[in-house]
């Protein structure tokens, strides 16, 4: 029967073959930044803007001009975080996830869970070479809840509390809670039962029906203290399954919806393996989180259990609780003699195990064969005892050996020790030319392992988490490094000292400096967030993803509408008031925020967290992290997943810096050479940053360091490889689990102190005082990118370019006056000032004046002198072309015989005062002769003509065009 599709709605297809119906879902739209991340960058920039407005008035401005600028800036972050709040009320209002949005997510969850879960299984060998009966009875009574049962509303039959490996599923379809806790001893394959329920649970689903999907979630990595069952739970899920949505939000909530609808199973796997102070906790999570109709799995060795519920006075309300029995002695023998060595003594041909198993059979008062019989009734120890005698010269026998295994646990770590030896004494195709590692590296490199990720709570073997075991210091090696570039950089581009260079000497930089520490402090608080998916990899972009991104820009150009409404209210409110370049830069800011959230958004187009699953392992998944890191690393900043924001503020300052100091201080300084520097430096500090948090470069850099340190292989990832095919580790969804985890927890043990339960979690007042020491750092840390940005905006700028002038008298002397003033009378009024007065034949005065300007908080000298000369008033001026850099012409109607020159060369003023008794009777003009006499005294100075620091009105910056007031 051929193929038909049709339309399920909510962009699902429905492709029907035969008997089987498969769902195809669309693409999940690419869902953009949260709205609360977007107008808080707005806001927190136009505060920023305020605050810095409102600290130039030491550079200028007005205090009142500043105060009321500032006081416009908050009203307009105001208005923007009130529009969030009411759209957020709205949007909760009007609607939550559509019901075909959670249709959608519950079919592909399901698709993608039953491939992974049989191919976990598959790789576990559960039946190799034969499958043991493992079978399961009602556990002790005392650990059942008297109304176990009670969910059965319709009469139905209660399912007897006893079953075989192969019918759990239809044992668990048959209870009527829907709830299971799988008790047992360990290694007696609660694990693998559990994840044998899910896989059969997932083939007898059916697509679009209302059965649960199961989803096995270990218990170890949930802290009941600070996280809710199904918030973690959810999580845990979002970071397993990208593919549900680009969006890491959208994923949370699409699962968090799912798990509180019952729509999926939870199995959660390992009571026992969460710390023994949480685990009263857990339960009474556990028991408050479970709805009258709510079905859960849960497994746990028996004490860990019974304790808690002894403690609790009562377990799982309506939980079936069943306990996996041991093994029998002949599935044992079965099992360890189907490929057991063979051995000849005289003619006849015994199997090696033969001795033991005649012993355990009829231990009688055979203390040491009762005690390897106990041990051999759990699959794990059965497992590892056929593996470990495989060898030629191993020789079961030695596990009757009484003096030597006293104790059960001592017989189980040695079975342990003996199957790493005899696994790593085997030679495999793939050895390496040096002969792979010998038993004792392999113990030792893996007994790291080991013990790092017990230590983290964790069986996981996540490569890129190995960083986890470096020093806090050398963890953050590449933070560091471009945090510490960012700064050299605002070093290098001169910068002038601050405007409180009397009371400190802070520049920009130290400051810079200051908050580049806090924030590394910060990213040291659990800035870098797992949930989002530390492995990513790049995609193209199809047409729909283009059409989609096309349309969501559309639709956020209405983002731009209330700041148009907002300046113009701010524009309003400062009417008349000569605010400088202040609304344009806030305007500017602003556009620059929304263009950072629209690349944020356009980022989920081209690159995405991978999906584990469908990787072809750990080494595809770093393959893919690396090419992704090392294209669109120094974007990584812009996503704002894996830093806090601090670290991209300081990788950003000196780019900022710099066009503040450009645009005061150091107005007319900084060239092209200065601007590309310092755009190839942040550009290089962000791309450093994203290669060193991405998955890859986490990895890289524990690679080199564990390996130089001598606790892990150079070729680690080989080491791994090898690892897996000898059976010692498995693969799981893109990365590496031992075993059993008492394989783990032995190797722990060899390899450093063994296990005294973990820590008990801090409590309210160490988490109080922790908070507030984060508050304080947070704070600390902005108010220093606040001052970073107020030392730059106020620093005094370069000064010169000229430190000395003759004194005034000589700039005119008396010679060169002659065809002006025949016998001037010069008198020198300080050495600056210089007074020609007329002699008996004479009608004119000369006053000559010169000043040399120092640079000031904001202003270069030069810009000082250009301010100065603007700044004069009285009477009507005109600018003329030269002489000098500039010169304004000063001349009365009413005084027709008086004129006056001021003349700019670089930061030196020269002003010349005339004052003609004759007007008529000169030999030119007056605005004609203090000209000349302009130029005379500037060429006698030894100053050039335009020096190219001209700052007339046509080459102002275009944000400060509308005002000459501010330069």
């Amino acid at each position: 029967m051929g193929e038909r599709s049709v339309a399920a709605g909510g962009g699902i297809k429905v492709a029907i073959t035969g008997d089987h119906v498969v769902y195809h879902a669309a693409p999940a739209p690419v869902d953009g930044p949260g709205p609360l991340h977007g107008y808080a960058v707005v806001a927190v920039t136009l505060l920023a803007v305020g605050g810095v407005q409102l600290l130039r008035s030491s550079a200028g401005l007005a205090a009142a001009t500043a105060l009321l600028l500032s006081a416009a800036c908050v009203l307009l972050a105001g208005v923007y975080l009130g529009a969030l709040s009411v759209r957020r009320w709205w949007r909760l209002r009007r609607r939550g996830l559509p019901a075909w949005r959670l249709d959608e997510a519950v079919e592909l969850l399901g698709r993608e869970v039953e491939e992974r879960y049989g191919r976990e299984e598959r790789l576990a060998r559960t039946h190799d070479p034969i499958p043991l009966p493992v079978r399961w009875a009602r556990a002790d009574p005392q650990l059942l809840t008297q109304d176990w049962s009670d969910g059965d509303q319709s009469g139905a039959d209660v399912p007897s509390l006893e079953g075989e490996f192969g019918a759990i599923a239809d044992f668990f379809r048959r209870l009527p809670s829907g709830r299971l806790v799988l008790l047992g001893a360990p290694g007696a394959g609660k694990s693998v039962l559990a994840l044998h329920l899910a896989r059969e649970l997932l083939a007898m689903r059916r697509p679009a029906s209302s059965d649960p999907v199961p989803v096995v979630l270990p218990l170890a990595s949930w802290d009941p203290g600070r996280q809710g069952l199904w918030g973690w739970a959810a999580s845990r899920l979002a970071q397993q399954h990208p593919g549900l949505s680009a969006s890491g939000g959208e994923r949370r909530a699409l699962l968090l919806a799912l798990l509180r609808d019952g729509r999926l199973l939870p199995v959660l796997d390992g009571f026992d393996e969460l710390p023994e102070s949480a685990r009263s906790g857990a339960l009474r999570e556990l028991r408050a989180s479970l709805g009258r109709s709510a079905s859960l799995v849960l497994t746990s060795r028996t004490g860990a259990y019974a304790a808690e519920t002894e403690r609790h006075g009562t377990g799982l309300p309506g939980a079936a609780v069943v306990e996996l029995q041991p093994l029998a002695v002949e599935a044992v023998a079965a099992y360890l003699t189907r490929d057991g060595r063979r051995t000849r003594t005289g003619g006849t041909v015994a199997n090696v195990w033969d001795p033991v198993l005649a012993r355990i059979r009829d231990p009688g008062r055979d203390a040491a064969a009762l005690r390897l019989r106990t041990v051999l009734a759990t699959p794990l120890m059965a497992g590892l005892a056929r593996t470990a005698y495989t060898g030629p010269a191993a020789d079961p026998q030695e596990l009757l050996d009484w003096e030597r295994f006293a104790t059960h646990e001592a017989l189980e770590r040695h079975l342990i020790d003996q199957f790493i030896t005899t696994v790593y004494a085997e030679s495999l195709d793939d050895r390496t030319a040096t002969g792979g590692p010998s038993a004792e590296e392999a113990r030792r490199w893996a007994g790291f392992l080991a013990h790092s990720m017990r230590s983290r709570q964790t069986q996981d073997l996540v490569l890129w988490e190995l960083d986890e075991a470096l020093p806090r210091a050398v963890r953050r090696t590449g933070t560091a490094a471009a945090l510490a570039l960012a700064v050299v950089t605002v070093r290098l581009c001169g910068i002038g000292l601050p405007p409180w260079r009397k009371a400190a000497d802070a520049p920009a930089w130290t400051i810079l400096l200051a908050a580049a520490v806090g924030a590394l402090v910060l990213d040291g608080w659990g800035g870098r967030q797992r949930d989002a998916g530390p492995a990513r990899h790049l995609h193209r972009p199809s047409g729909a993803d283009l059409r989609q991104g096309a349309r969501q820009l559309r639709g956020s150009l209405w983002q731009l509408l209330l700041p148009a409404v907002s300046f113009g209210a701010v524009a309003a409110l400062t009417r008349g008031v000569d605010a400088g370049p202040a609304l344009p830069i806030m305007a500017l800011s602003v556009l620059l925020a929304w263009l950072v959230i629209q690349l944020k958004h356009a980022l989920a187009f081209v690159s995405g967290p991978a999906d584990p699953s469908a990787a072809g392992g750990p080494p595809t998944l770093l393959r893919d992290d690396r090419r992704a890191a090392l294209v669109t690393g120094f974007l990584e900043i812009v996503r704002g997943e894996r830093a806090v924001p601090q670290i991209g503020l300081v990788l950003l300052a000196p780019a900022f810096l710099l066009g503040v100091w450009a645009y005061n201080g150091g107005r007319g300084t900084v060239g092209a050479g200065a601007w590309a520097g310092t755009v190839g430096a942040v550009l290089a500090a962000l791309a450093v940053h994203g290669v060193a948090v991405s998955a890859w470069g986490r990895f890289a850099w524990a690679r080199i360091w564990l390996a130089a340190t001598g606790r892990l292989p150079w070729r680690l990832m080989a080491f791994l490889r090898d690892a897996h095919r000898r059976g010692m580790l498995r693969q799981s969804s893109g990365v590496y689990r031992f075993r059993h985890i008492e394989l783990r927890n032995r190797l722990a043990d060899v390899h450093g102190t063994p296990a005294t339960g973990a820590a008990a979690p801090d409590g309210p007042v160490r988490r109080r005082a922790a908070a507030m020491a984060r508050r304080t750092v947070v704070w600390a840390t902005s108010l220093a990118l606040l001052g970073a940005l107020t030392a730059t905006a106020g620093a005094y700028g370069p000064g010169g370019p000229h430190d000395a002038l003759p004194p005034a008298c000589e700039l005119l002397p008396a010679q060169q006056l002659a065809p002006l003033m025949q016998e001037p009378s010069i008198g020198q009024a300080g050495h600056d000032q210089c007074g020609i007065h007329p002699g008996p034949a004479d009608s004119a005065t000369i006053f000559l004046d010169t000043q040399i300007m120092q640079p000031a908080p904001g202003k270069s000298a030069v810009a000082q002198a250009a301010a100065y000369l603007r700044g004069w008033a009285g009477g009507e001026a005109q600018w003329l072309d030269g002489p000098g850099d500039e010169a304004r012409l000063v001349t009365r109607a009413d005084v027709p015989n008086w004129a006056k020159v001021t003349v700019r060369s670089g930061n030196v003023l020269i002003t010349v005062d005339l004052v003609h008794l004759k007007p008529h009777s000169a030999p030119a003009p007056v605005s004609v002769l203090v000209q000349q006499l302009a130029r005379t005294a500037l060429r006698n100075a030894a100053l050039p003509g335009p020096t190219g620091d001209r700052l007339d009105r046509g080459r102002l910056h275009p944000l400060a065009r509308f005002s000459t007031s501010t330069l």
